[in-house]
């Protein structure tokens, strides 16, 4: 029986070190590649594209740039109010789990979530470097989780905590659903400030007299990063050596359950 306990214990220890390798991997997708990014200044990566218009009015330019966010019109992001060159709130309401209360700590990740409100803006957020005048905007939707964002407010509020009080206002507009049956909210709130470095990687194009950036078709790179390549790499390699850790941990453990049972 020690013998079955423990040999199931190092399959566990594998199979989530494994898991946990795999999804560190997954993160690469919105981080940095190994290779250092290049990008090309904007003013060249302007007159690349205006080449391929000329030839075809709907062409599109794989490119990697770097500028700083910028927007034309004062923008504040609504829960922390921090001035921001583009930002994103999402709001949820919480209940209890099926099955009857849980005991103990409660946080926004042991109860169910429904969302209730989102909002991002502004929609004339773009970067500049200091090689040309032109505005490259950037369509953050189409990045979808590979865009990387600052985060700015990540709280489980009680339905009837201080903070609450303090914004009933605008909480009202955050939290439009009401009920007893309601334990509290979670608010997440991501934001890039005015003139935050940006790393971007995807296909430049021209819509509406604008140059725009958006995610690349296919397999090609595509991601919106603050993170300089140094620090996103070392997120990577601390990922991999606590699933690492944690399997080997699974697997010194369960020898020692087997050698155990021989006893």
């Amino acid at each position: 029986m020690q013998t079955a306990i423990g040999i199931l214990m190092i399959l566990a220890g594998i199979a989530g070190a494994v898991f946990m390798m795999k999804k560190a991997e997954r993160r690469a997708a919105s981080a940095p590649p190994a290779e250092p990014i290049r990008p090309v200044p904007i003013e060249e990566a302007v007159e690349a594209l205006n080449r391929k218009l000329k030839e075809d009015p709907g062409a599109r330019l794989s490119v990697e740039l770097y500028g700083l966010a910028r927007t034309d019109l004062p923008a504040v992001a609504p829960v922390t109010e921090r001035p921001a060159a583009c930002y994103k709130t999402v709001s949820y309401s919480c209940r209890e789990k099926s099955g009857g209360q849980r005991r103990g700590f409660r946080s926004a990740s042991n109860l169910e979530q429904t969302e209730e409100y989102r909002e991002s803006g502004p929609d004339d957020f773009y970067i500049m470097d200091s090689t040309s005048d032109e505005k490259i905007y950037v369509d953050l939707e189409s990045f979808g989780d590979r865009a990387e964002l600052l985060s700015a407010c990540d709280s489980y509020e009680e339905k009837n905590s201080k903070w609450m009080d303090r914004h009933l206002k605008s909480c009202r507009r955050f939290f439009p659903r009401l009920g007893s049956d309601i334990a509290g909210y979670h608010v997440l709130e991501y934001f890039y400030h005015v003139n935050q470095p940006l790393n971007i990687a995807g296909d430049l194009y021209r819509h509406a007299r604008r140059y725009r950036i958006a995610a690349s078709s296919g397999k090609k790179r595509s991601l919106v990063t603050y993170k300089s390549e140094e620090q996103a790499q070392k997120v990577l390699q601390k990922s991999r050596l606590t699933a690492v850790g944690l399997g080997l941990i699974a697997v010194v453990v369960g020898i020692g359950v087997i050698i155990a049972g021989f006893r």
